[in-house]
Order: structure tokens, then C-alpha cells, then sequence
């Protein structure tokens, strides 16, 4: 998630209740991340709207209602996921915000080397110093 000082393009100001649960969980969230918690909730609305647009997943939530519990088990602690290892071992190359700032992504290559870096609006990664 990126800063949203520099980031916040246009927003609709809207009043809406949610359960104080969620509430409570998203801005503790928001609080270790260290972001805003409309920014937070923006992102999370985000990934379930294209989630839901997802066929695939709608298809294998139909059949597998477990899917959604198993996908928010490993959004809520995808470094304890099962699996894990597997996902690296297929994608030797990741990319991932760094956990003190979480404005910035690191790409962690094949030998385990680390790039500091930004990603762009299209999800590109661009190491530091180059424009």
C-alpha cells in the first residue's frame, strides 16, 4: 500500500456503517502499517471487488465454500501460509513491500539478493535511482 499523502487522487466523502469489528481490526492494522485507515480499507475494497469480478473464484466459491476461509487465512498471515515455500520455489523472483516502510517494494531475487525500489500505478518495479 502506498503513502496517501502522494497517492490520493480523488476521493468521495461517504458515511457508512460497518460492523466495530472490522472497524477495530482494520485500523489496528492500519496503525502497525503505519497508513491511514481509509487508505487501508480502499485497498481491501479493492482486492475484494476483484475478487468478486473474478470468475474463477466465484465459480470455486459455488463449489468450495472453504476457498474464501482458506485465501483469508493466508491474507491474514501469508508469511505462516501453508504452501508457502512451494509459492517461492515456483516464483524465485518476488516482490514485496518492506516491512519498515511499507512505501517502499523490494524485489528478492533468485540468490536471495534484495532490490529497494517503488512500484508504479501499473504494478511495475522500479529499483531506486532510476527514473
Amino acid at each position: 500500500m502506498s503513502n496517501a499523502r502522494t497517492t490520493r487522487r480523488r476521493t468521495t466523502p461517504l458515511e457508512i456503517e460497518l460492523p466495530r469489528e472490522l472497524v477495530d481490526n482494520a485500523r489496528r492494522l492500519a496503525n502497525e502499517r503505519g497508513c491511514q485507515l481509509g487508505d487501508l480499507l480502499a485497498h481491501c475494497c479493492a482486492i475484494g471487488l476483484k475478487l468478486e469480478e473474478s470468475a474463477v473464484v466465484r465459480e470455486g466459491l459455488e463449489q468450495r465454500p472453504d476457498l474464501l476461509t482458506g485465501l483469508l487465512a493466508v491474507l491474514s498471515d501469508p508469511a505462516g501460509a501453508d504452501g508457502l515455500e512451494r509459492i517461492k520455489q515456483q516464483n524465485p523472483i518476488r516482490i514485496s513491500l518492506d516491512p519498515d516502510d511499507p512505501t517502499t517494494a523490494v524485489r528478492t531475487g533468485i540468490d536471495g539478493s534484495a532490490v529497494k525500489g517503488l512500484l508504479t500505478t501499473d504494478g511495475k518495479f522500479v529499483p531506486r535511482g532510476q527514473p
